[in-house]
């Protein structure tokens, strides 16, 4: 566990390229969501959205830990990471 025993630049290393990372995410989905939204329902197309993003960040720890009681840690851990290996060939242009 020497990973959390970091200095305390370590941390701010860490945290802020946390959120260079998600505004990689963030900055993109929105300006997509504002393109191709007709103006009439943007409202109501945003509100969905963030109610999405909301609900699935308050469900997924939840989800994870019953995920990982019933198959174990490691197949848990396996999946998010093995799933753009299986998403990027499905929809790359080539």
């Amino acid at each position: 566990m020497g990973i959390v025993n970091l200095p305390y630049w370590g941390w701010m290393i860490g945290a802020f390229f946390l959120g260079f990372i998600s505004s990689g995410e963030s900055v993109p989905y929105g300006f997509i969501l504002q393109s191709e939204t007709p103006k009439q329902i943007m409202g109501r197309v945003s509100a969905v959205t963030t109610s999405l993003q909301t609900f699935s960040m308050l469900i997924a720890p939840a989800v994870g830990s019953l995920l990982a009681k019933w198959l174990g840690v490691s197949i848990v851990l396996m999946g998010p990471g093995g799933q753009p290996a299986y998403w990027v060939p499905l929809f790359s242009k080539e």
